[in-house]
C-alpha cells in the first residue's frame, strides 16, 4: 500500500506510515491507567488497545441505530496532546474513516468542555497512522468514536504530548470547616484530599448550612486545571461546588475569584476542570453550600509558579540604609504594585526576625504625597487604619502576623526589609 498524506477535517492532519511515533513530537504517555467502551464484542475488551500488541484488538458491537460506537482511554494526569498513533489490521471491517479524534475532560457523554483533535477522513489498514493536533487540546481523555452503525476496532494506540504543570502539593498547608470522626475514633481531617491515596477522604461534618476545603500553596500560581477524584460511597456526588482562586483568606477563601462551578461531578473518574478566565493566587478553596457534607478524596492541580522578585534581608537598618543595602546589590527596597506582589511580599514576611519590614514606600513633605522609591504612584494599597498619615520623615512597614496591613513608621527606625530583584 502506497503512503499518502492523509487530508484532516478542521483542526488536523495524519500521516501514515510503518513508524509509531509521531512525527509531531512529545513523550509516549503511559496508557494504563483505565480504558472504555461503548460495548464489547467477546473478549475484545478495550484494554487491547493498549496491551503494546498489535495483532489483539479491541472491538466494540456495530450499532443498531445511527449512533458513534466509541472507545476512551484515561491518562494519568492531565497532559497536552500533540499526537495520536492509531493501528488497525489489514480487514473489511477496520476501515476508520470518519472517526473523530476527541481530546476532553470530563465523561464521555459531556462533549462541552472536549476539543477535536482531527477527524480521520481516511485510514490506511496494517499500518500506523498518526493523527496530529495542530491546535493545542489539553485534558485526561482520548475518545475515538466513529459515527454510524459500524463496529470500532482499535488494535494499537499510542499517544504522545507532555504533561500539564503538576503542583507539588507536600508542603502545602490544608483545612477544612470541620472534620467528620468515624465510630473508631479517626478523623477524616483536610490533608487526606492531598495524601496521593484515592481511598482516604477528607470529609466534613453534616447539617453545617457551608461546607469549604482550602488549599494554601505557599506561592503564587497561575492555575490551569483543578482535578478531584471520589470513590462512590455516600455524600461523594459533589455537584454544585464552587472552586475559588486568589489571595484572599476572608470569607474562608470564598471571596477570592470563582474559578469553576462543577454543574457535573462523577464518582470514581477523575473530574477536571478549567477556570473560565485566567486566574492566579495563593488559595484554593472547593466550596459546598447545603447540609450534606463536603468530602474530596484526592485533589491535584496544575499550573505555573510566578517567580518571586522579592527577597527577605534579615538584618535591622534604618529605612535609608535598607534603601542603600538594596540598590548597592542592583535591587531597590519592594515596590507593591497588586495582590500577587503583596502575597509573594506575604510570603517572604512571615520568616521575618522584626514585627514590621521596611518597604520602597516613602512620604516626602515637599509633594506632600506617597510614592515608590521605584517610581511607581501608589494606587493599589494596604494601610492599616488611620496609618496613612502624612508626618515628614516617614516610610511604610508591613507587618510581619497574619494580615500584613501596612503601617506608617519613622525612617530612622530599625527593621529587617525586602528587596526586590528587577
Amino acid at each position: 500500500m502506497l503512503w499518502r498524506l492523509l487530508f484532516i477535517a478542521l483542526i488536523g492532519g495524519a500521516q501514515c506510515t510503518t513508524s509509531d511515533r509521531c512525527p509531531a513530537g512529545g513523550d509516549l504517555i503511559q496508557t494504563t491507567v483505565k480504558s472504555f467502551q461503548s460495548s464489547t464484542v467477546n473478549d475484545y475488551h478495550p484494554k487491547r488497545a493498549i496491551d503494546g500488541r498489535t495483532d489483539t484488538c479491541a472491538k466494540t458491537r456495530p450499532n443498531s441505530q445511527d449512533n458513534s460506537t466509541w472507545w476512551k482511554v484515561q491518562l494519568s494526569g492531565v497532559y497536552q496532546i500533540s499526537c495520536v498513533s492509531i493501528f488497525s489490521k489489514d480487514q473489511n471491517d477496520t476501515i476508520m474513516t470518519g472517526a473523530p479524534v476527541r481530546v476532553h475532560i470530563g465523561s464521555f457523554n459531556n462533549r462541552i468542555d472536549s476539543k477535536i483533535c482531527t477527524h480521520i477522513t481516511d485510514f490506511n489498514r496494517g499500518q500506523w497512522n498518526n493523527f496530529t493536533c495542530t491546535e493545542q487540546v489539553s485534558g485526561r481523555y482520548v475518545t475515538v468514536s466513529l459515527p454510524g452503525t459500524r463496529p470500532l476496532i482499535l488494535c494499537e494506540v499510542k499517544i504522545y504530548g507532555k504533561r500539564k504543570d503538576l503542583i507539588n502539593t507536600t508542603n502545602s498547608i490544608t483545612s477544612q470547616s470541620s472534620n467528620y470522626t468515624n465510630t473508631e475514633g479517626v478523623p477524616y481531617s483536610s490533608g487526606r484530599a492531598t495524601d496521593g491515596n484515592v481511598t482516604a477522604c477528607a470529609h466534613t461534618i453534616e447539617m453545617e448550612a457551608e461546607h469549604w476545603w482550602r488549599i494554601d500553596l505557599l506561592g503564587v500560581y497561575n492555575i490551569s486545571r483543578f482535578s478531584m477524584y471520589n470513590k462512590k460511597t455516600h455524600n461523594t456526588n459533589i455537584t454544585g461546588a464552587q472552586i475559588h482562586i486568589g489571595n484572599s483568606r476572608e470569607n474562608n477563601g470564598t471571596n477570592n475569584k470563582i474559578c469553576a462551578n462543577m454543574t457535573h461531578f462523577t464518582e470514581e473518574q477523575w473530574n477536571d476542570f478549567t477556570c473560565a478566565e485566567q486566574v492566579s493566587g495563593r488559595y484554593v478553596t472547593v466550596f459546598f453550600e447545603g447540609e450534606r457534607p463536603l468530602v474530596l478524596c484526592e485533589v491535584k492541580i496544575y499550573g505555573n509558579k510566578k517567580e518571586s522578585p522579592f527577597e527577605l534581608i534579615k538584618e535591622k537598618k534604618t529605612w535609608e540604609h535598607a534603601l542603600e543595602y538594596c540598590r548597592e546589590r542592583n535591587m531597590d527596597l519592594a515596590t507593591i504594585l497588586n495582590e500577587d506582589d503583596q502575597t509573594l511580599a506575604e510570603l517572604e514576611a512571615r520568616n521575618a526576625d522584626t514585627p514590621f519590614l521596611w518597604m520602597g514606600l516613602h512620604y516626602t513633605c515637599i509633594l506632600e504625597v506617597w510614592f515608590w522609591v521605584a517610581d511607581h504612584r501608589l494606587e493599589f494599597n494596604r494601610w492599616a487604619p488611620g496609618e496613612k498619615t502624612g508626618d515628614c520623615d516617614r516610610s511604610a512597614v508591613m507587618e510581619r502576623v497574619e494580615g500584613h496591613k501596612w503601617f506608617s513608621k519613622s525612617d530612622y527606625a530599625e527593621f529587617n526589609f525586602i528587596c526586590q530583584k528587577f
